[in-house]
């Protein structure tokens, strides 16, 4: 069904979800009616060191395992061990060996039930309470950036934005472009984004950037009001291109961060002219990236740029340091929060991030 195409997908797909969360809800009911509470009770403090050991250890030895050659970082697999599910299926098999050691009169059963429920208890429960706190000190949160016009500089944008490892999602009022981008693997939802329902499907109260692409100024800056006046974005949070030239200064007004094509394209081309060698050390290519990022890991605090190892096709070009900004030479020293701008090829920029950022 998931390939397929037909009426009312979408509904179903719903539907599908809905009915799964019942279900596994009806399970752990079950299970947890057939638990006494004695079991976990004579697992005693040993039971819950053996829950933390699980934890802290085995869980993300077996991560990291499992993933030995994967391109994660230590800390996204670090963030995985933490997160890892623990639920119905562990806590179903073990009440299935508990019922069939006890027919079987073998002890034990029941401490593994016991084990298996205070393990999901205790892990669930870190989880819930933690997972936000723990990405944040692991700097594994990638942005959320809502891309308003799934068409041609939309998909591109959306595209660029997955490569960079960010969580990318699209909106657009035509099933053509949403289907187009969703061939390329991006989240994406149908609708009007005058619909407040559309786009808090979307995750507009979770994004941290809004990109407004379409080729409507009207639609563009009716989404700006939007967001700055019901979801509390801020100018700077907001980017829109702006189609006609004459609107630019209603986008301004309102403190949004506004590009027109037309003036972009005319600007680029004069300085192509008498200055090449500027407008080649702007152009990085389709392929190409330009990031900003924060230098946090103490690895290379206080160390020269020469002195750090950086992938080949990359360059260092600025160092953002206050109120400062430094042209970036071999013998500059980093400080903690330096904001530092790399271009670099495809992956390049991202590794740079690695070694600077932790």
């Amino acid at each position: 069904m998931g390939t397929s195409e037909f009426p009312y997908k979408e509904t179903i797909k719903e539907f599908n979800g809905d009915l799964v969360t019942l279900m596994i809800s009806l399970i752990f009911v079950l299970l947890a009616a057939m638990l006494k509470f004695w079991y976990i009770m004579d697992i005693g403090v040993k039971g819950i060191a053996l829950v933390i050991l699980i934890a802290l250890l085995v869980r993300p030895l077996s991560v990291f395992v499992s993933m030995l050659n994967s391109k994660f970082r230590a800390n996204e697999k670090i963030f995985i061990s933490f997160i890892g599910p623990r639920g119905v299926v562990p806590a179903s098999i073990a009440t299935y060996f508990a019922i069939k050691l006890d027919e079987l009169g073998i002890p034990g059963g029941q401490t593994i039930v016991g084990l298996v429920f205070l393990t999901v208890i205790i892990t669930v429960l870190l989880t819930g309470s933690m997972s936000k706190r723990v990405a944040q000190m692991l700097g594994v949160i990638p942005m959320e950036i809502l891309i308003i016009g799934g068409g041609k500089v939309g998909r591109i944008l959306a595209e660029r934005f997955d490569k960079r490892g960010e969580n990318v999602s699209v909106i657009d009022i035509s099933e053509e472009e949403c289907n187009k981008c969703t061939e390329l693997g991006i989240r994406t939802v149908q609708g009007n984004v005058a619909d407040i329902d559309t786009l808090k499907k979307a995750g507009i109260e979770n994004a941290k950037y809004a990109v407004i692409t379409t080729k409507k100024d009207d639609t563009n800056l009716l989404f700006c009001q939007i967001a700055k006046a019901r979801f509390g974005f801020k100018g700077d949070q907001l980017v829109a291109r702006v189609n006609n030239m004459e609107n630019l200064k209603a986008f301004w007004d309102l403190g949004i961060r506004a590009m027109s094509p037309t003036m972009t394209t005319a600007v680029m081309m004069d300085n192509m002219i008498g200055r090449n060698h500027l407008f080649s050390m702007c152009e990085v290519g389709g392929g190409g990236n330009i990031m900003e990022i924060k230098v946090t890991n103490p690895k290379v605090v206080g160390k020269a740029i020469r002195e750090i190892n950086f992938p080949e096709k990359s360059l260092m070009v600025m160092v953002r340091r206050g109120s400062e900004s430094i042209i970036a030479h071999n013998s500059l020293k980093l400080e903690y929060n330096d904001i530092v701008t790399v271009i670099g090829e495809s992956g390049t920029a991202k590794n740079v991030s690695d070694i600077l950022f932790r």
